[in-house]
């Protein structure tokens, strides 16, 4: 149900009542973020701009700051491409996605990739908190409302041949974390050309949990 809802926000559709209860009904629209696919190389739509419909998509270049402790830790630091798609789905409905398209190295072995979906109002402030409770452990049998459907996650990935192309069969290890054991802050700036996502826990589906901060500016 949750990814069925999330295809129909994705298409445009303003109302919650218009999305079905199976995913076969679901627009075929791609979701923003694959958060309930824990396959790492899951990837996000194409950064060309959809002239089509509210949602629109772009490639940002950004310098881009990630820290991790918990279980698992790493700091990372470079110049990449942000994967930006929102718009505005009715008077009061906005969507947001922000995050990186493709596993990064952090080194020869171990890869990640992160990004966040917000739904909900416009904060004219630029500031938004992800609940406590997002993530994979949410109620599918429910309809999920629209601040139900935001969430944050990081993925991290360890490789057989770091030579070797990244394919699912070339994975020893892969983690998802993506359920908040506390709420996500966000903070952004205008055109989203800087922010900072910080979620102090987020959990693993072995019980796993990692602290993230991620910042960047163009």
């Amino acid at each position: 149900m949750r990814r069925a809802l999330t295809f129909c926000l994705v298409a445009g559709l303003a109302s919650l009542a218009a999305c079905t209860a199976s995913e076969e009904a679901a627009s075929p629209a791609p979701s923003p973020t694959a958060t309930d696919d824990p396959t790492p190389d899951a990837t996000t739509p194409t950064g060309e701009a959809q002239p089509e419909g509210p949602i629109t998509s772009r490639m940002e270049p950004v310098h881009l700051q990630v820290t991790v402790s918990g279980d698992e830790e790493f700091e990372w630091e470079s110049d990449v491409e942000l994967l930006i798609t929102g718009g505005e789905l009715s008077t009061d409905l906005h969507f947001l996605s922000i995050g990186l398209e493709n596993l990064e190295a952090i080194d020869d072995s171990r890869h990640f990739r992160l990004a966040f979906d917000l739904v909900g109002p416009r904060s004219e402030e630029g500031t938004y908190e992800i609940p406590a409770g997002q993530g994979m452990a949410a109620d599918e049998d429910e309809i999920a409302g629209p601040g139900e459907l935001s969430n944050a996650f990081l993925i991290t990935a360890e490789v057989e041949d770091p030579d070797a192309d990244l394919t699912p069969g070339n994975f020893r290890q892969t983690r998802t974390y993506s359920r908040t054991l506390e709420p996500c802050q966000i903070t952004l700036g205008a055109d989203e050309s800087t922010g900072t996502v910080r979620c102090p826990a987020l959990e693993g589906e072995d019980n796993s949990v990692v602290s993230v901060t991620w910042e960047w500016e163009v």
